[in-house]
């Protein structure tokens, strides 16, 4: 079974099975999905402004966001220094 994780820009639905999708949309919010099947996720919208879930809850995937562009900045300069 592949798993993968995709960081998205835009709110464009990633639908394949196994992914977890983080869309940061225009307004700020962010939507996490996970894609088990074709239409069939499950997700969570932590609204920008923190009405929907408490402070603990969205600093959470706030950090997991975090973490997340951090390792993909790591391998985006990984694979940089391999092609000097």
């Amino acid at each position: 079974m592949t798993k993968s994780v995709k960081v998205l820009s835009d709110y464009t639905p990633a639908n394949e099975p196994n992914t977890l999708s983080i869309i940061k949309d225009n307004q700020g919010d962010i939507h996490i999905h996970l894609y088990r099947g074709n239409d069939d996720e499950r997700g969570v919208r932590i609204a920008n402004n923190g009405t929907r879930y408490s402070p603990k809850v969205r600093q959470a995937f706030y950090d997991l966001i975090t973490v997340l562009e951090e390792e993909m900045q790591t391998t985006k300069n990984n694979e940089l220094k391999s092609l000097i």
